[in-house]
């Protein structure tokens, strides 16, 4: 289909279609319009592309339809594009409409696309996954001039409602606002739909189906929503909605665990005893870094367990941590009325239980870690569908400094929590009156008081190329200094916990056979923290700074007083910090 291309060097295929000189009014003056078909794959790509030009055909032919002339006012005159000249007056309010009833049309057209499983879907962490993420990151933060084509989007969306308006029409400057938070809707609501969660649209209760379900004795129900039988996800997105935890991602996935462990059950028939045995099993349950292994169900996810006996299961911690998720969500179940009592209280885990202490980085595992390919060089950094290719553990030529290069290397110089690096802004490295970069953590929403504070840049990260790095990232206008990676506001962990499973795995294909070294158990990401703490030590730093450093809360009382220090004595005692097994990296 010669209609069918793609684009410079990208490899997603695009509608191309040429628009006739006598009805280019329609189309914002444009004497080509393209449309992107979301897909690298032909095969895909066709099929779309044929709804598209036929959308397009018909949008010529109406433009090019005689307006009907009615004889009086009852009379039905013909659904047409109303064609404006060239810049025409045009009424705010009917713009504004015709955007809430493209936004509106779709959501819908989505929600059908995807129940019915025509829609296209990527997996999780892929590179099509990190471009929605940032596109929809950008439209929360209002970064219009970051976003490839918006006004030509905004153009096609007035165009769809039967307004044609060039691109280059000053009211568009006004509607931008209104056009980017329809289209962060649509994205909202398209990532909910991947997920297989429809019952959140319509918006409007009223103009939902209604099914009346009779709901067993002593069984209250939610405000508004009388005789309903509520599920567990049902419970969850009510409880997202209603308290807007930091953790809903986590939220959704440790209730779809308990859902599946206890075969769907509607959130009365949750018992005290169902809940002690998912405890029990949740002991066996291993840390799934694999989306494929994540796919399983969770009783699947137990049967490979016991097949990979050696496989990490979940901490006492992290255990605790889901329960305290399940003991919120049924609190919430309680205080609205939807069941009398907790299930969960009963047989909730002591808080948090004994831990194992998280060990260092060595100076043998800095070693290891920063030599190789991916620090020095590999052999390729993207497979043949242009997705970046994650391990990059094939020694090669070709060095690629994005978060999967930078966020070691910043975890170890820094001693900077992952959720701090990963979810930093581009605006976040900055350089003081006196010459000083460093990062800036002290507008942040992070684990405590102490960890809002100014992060010097060490030399050896300078000389590395990492101010240059930020600096590249600012000229493009993005907002994240690591684009590449998940960003949600309302998720603060949504980046660093997609580096978190992917670092597992890294640390997997480069540490070698066995279970030591950097495949240690108790060595993580934020094993590097505890590198930076003892490599404090080691340079005679005093507590008081490298706590300062770190965002540790210090226990000495009088430390209260005086706010801290300043950023030229913390940079000084930065500098003071080596690692001498680090390598020399091009």
């Amino acid at each position: 289909m010669q209609n069918v291309c793609t684009r410079g060097k990208g490899r997603t295929f695009y509608v191309k279609k040429d628009i006739p000189s006598d009805v280019r009014h329609a189309f914002g003056g444009k004497a080509q319009v393209w449309r992107s078909l979301g897909t690298a794959s032909k095969a895909e790509a066709l099929p779309k592309a044929a709804a598209i030009l036929a959308e397009l055909d018909a949008r010529i032919a109406a433009a090019r339809a005689p307006a009907a002339v009615s004889a009086s006012p009852e009379a039905e005159v013909p659904s047409v594009p109303t064609v404006l000249p060239a810049k025409p007056n045009v009424r705010r309010e009917q713009l504004l409409e015709a955007i809430e009833a493209w936004r509106n049309a779709t959501i819908d057209a989505a929600q059908d696309a995807f129940f019915n499983g025509v829609a296209e879907t990527f997996e999780d962490f892929s590179l099509e996954d990190m471009a929605t993420s940032t596109r929809h990151s950008r439209l929360q933060a209002g970064q219009w001039s970051a976003i490839e084509g918006f006004d030509e989007h905004l153009v096609d969306a007035l165009g769809s409602r039967g307004i044609a308006l060039p691109v280059s029409h000053p009211a568009l400057v006004h509607l931008r606002g209104a056009f980017g938070s329809a289209w962060c809707d649509v994205e909202t609501f398209m990532r909910r739909f991947r997920r297989g969660e429809f019952d959140s649209w319509p918006e409007d209760a009223d103009d939902a189906p209604q099914i009346a379900l009779r709901a067993p004795a002593g069984v209250v129900s939610l405000p508004g929503a009388p005789n309903e039988l509520l599920t567990l996800g049902e419970l969850a997105e009510r409880y997202i909605v209603s308290k807007r935890p930091s953790n809903a991602t986590a939220v959704r996935s440790y209730v779809r665990r308990l859902n599946e462990a206890l075969d769907t059950p509607h959130v009365h028939q949750v018992t005290p005893a169902q809940m002690d045995a998912f405890a029990v099993d949740l002991r066996r349950f291993p840390i799934i870094k694999r989306p494929a292994l994540d796919k399983l169900s969770f009783r699947k996810v137990l049967d490979w367990q016991a097949r990979n006996p050696s496989a990490r299961l979940l901490s006492k911690k992290t255990q605790w941590k889901w329960f305290l998720v399940y003991k919120k969500l049924f609190d919430y179940a309680v205080s609205v009325g939807v069941v009398a009592a907790n299930p969960v209280t009963p047989v909730m885990p002591k808080a948090k239980g004994e831990e194992e202490e998280r060990l260092a980085y060595d100076a043998d595992d800095i070693a290891l870690i920063f030599s190789q390919p991916m620090f020095l060089g590999c052999a390729r950094t993207h497979n043949s569908a242009g997705q970046l290719w994650g391990y990059r553990d094939e020694l090669g030529s070709l060095l690629l400094k994005d978060a999967y290069y930078w966020l070691p290397i910043l975890g170890l110089w820094t001693g900077c929590r992952l959720e701090e690096l990963a979810a930093a802004k581009a605006a976040d490295v900055k350089l003081d009156a006196e010459g000083t970069w460093f990062l800036d953590l002290t507008g942040r929403k992070l684990k405590n008081r102490q960890s809002q504070r100014p992060v010097p840049i060490h030399k050896a990260l300078i000389e590395l190329g990492f101010v240059k790095y930020a600096l590249d990232v600012q000229r493009r206008g993005e907002v994240y200094l690591f684009p590449e990676l998940p960003h949600d506001p309302a998720e603060v962990l949504s980046s660093s916990r997609t580096f978190t499973k992917w670092w597992g795995v890294w640390c997997e294909r480069n540490g070698g056979e066995g279970s030591g070294g950097i495949n240690d158990p108790n060595k993580t990401f934020h094993s590097f923290r505890h590198s930076f703490k003892r490599a404090c030590r080691d340079a005679g730093l005093g507590e008081e700074i490298h706590d300062l450093l770190t965002g540790h809360k210090g226990m000495s009382v009088g430390r209260g007083y005086g706010q801290g220090a300043g950023l030229k004595i913390l940079a000084e005692a930065m500098e003071r910090v080596a690692y001498p097994s680090f390598p020399a990296l091009p």
